[in-house]
């Protein structure tokens, strides 16, 4: 099975306006928020290929038991997305490859455009999370792209165009790989001596202990979790990083510079590192 990253998931909870008026001082262009059919909301920051998902729960929706998952997961990223055009296909392809897959669902949310209001729709598999290293995997179908990866959301202040590496904390990065080798293929897997590397696409996703995260970040940069494994860290390609940090310093925000990345600490950005880098093949934006 060969999938690309469509987009990343940061679970706010609670706190979706915290969240977003943070992701908007650091930079980002967000849309109006959205609201989901299952009853969760969320904001968009899109790129070129991929995009990062606020996703939280209305007090009212959490007062009734919804959103589970976002209710259990701590405020951080939470979850991968993968590219799929057939999500059925997708879940008896994952079925086939013996890993537990639960049943497609179909849900939507409302996009205003000027005066006109659309629904943009999407069908998700979800593996089952005890069988994931760290975080969630789902693979999502866009049945309406164009109300998702619009001209218009895709320029950012600081200067992002795109998601170029995840980091995850595992024990083992060599144990985890199994999971990626048998969902996508070993050719997809790259093991070194320390971390391990799965190709998603134009992204690539680390495996790396605690100490190796530490060691790469700072200890102040991690985030605030205590659990064996999860997702901590994303990486974003700039046109020029250094107009990213001056842009940074105009919002004060505290930030570090390590080889020429600029690297935001997970406590200004709701428990994850967002680090900044330089794109040294800029892509055209998505058709």
């Amino acid at each position: 099975m060969q999938a690309a990253l469509d987009h990343l998931v940061v679970n706010v909870r609670d706190k979706m306006d915290e969240a977003a008026m943070r992701y908007r001082k650091l930079g980002f262009h967000l849309p109006p928020e959205g609201q989901h059919s299952l009853g969760s909301n969320n904001h968009v920051m899109v790129f070129e290929t991929e995009y990062l998902e606020l996703m939280g729960l209305p007090p009212e929706v959490a007062a009734r038991g919804g959103g589970p998952d976002i209710t259990r997961d701590p405020v951080g990223l939470a979850a991968c997305a993968l590219t799929t055009v057939d999500a059925g296909a997708t879940h008896r392809g994952l079925q086939a490859l013996g890993i537990s897959a639960k049943e497609p669902a179909s849900f939507s949310r409302p996009v205003g455009l000027g005066e006109v209001t659309r629904e943009a729709a999407f069908t998700i598999t979800r593996i089952d999370p005890a069988e994931t290293p760290a975080g969630r995997v789902f693979f999502c179908q866009h049945h309406t792209r164009d109300l998702v990866w619009r001209p218009e959301w895709q320029t950012h202040p600081n200067g992002a165009l795109g998601i170029a590496e995840v980091d995850a904390v595992v024990p083992e990065p060599a144990e985890s790989a199994v999971f990626y080798e048998t969902l996508l293929g070993r050719d997809a897997v790259q093991r070194t001596a320390g971390s391990v590397h799965v190709t998603l696409g134009s992204v690539t996703l680390r495996l790396m202990t605690r100490a190796e995260l530490s060691a790469l970040y700072g200890v102040g940069s991690a985030p605030n979790d205590s659990r064996p494994a999860y997702l901590a860290a994303v990486t974003l390609k700039v046109a020029d990083v250094d107009k990213t940090a001056t842009y940074l310093n105009s919002k004060a925000i505290v930030y570090a510079v390590a080889d020429r990345a600029v690297v935001v600490p997970a406590h200004e950005c709701m428990n994850m590192i967002v680090r900044f880098r330089n794109d040294p093949e800029p892509r055209s934006p998505h058709p």
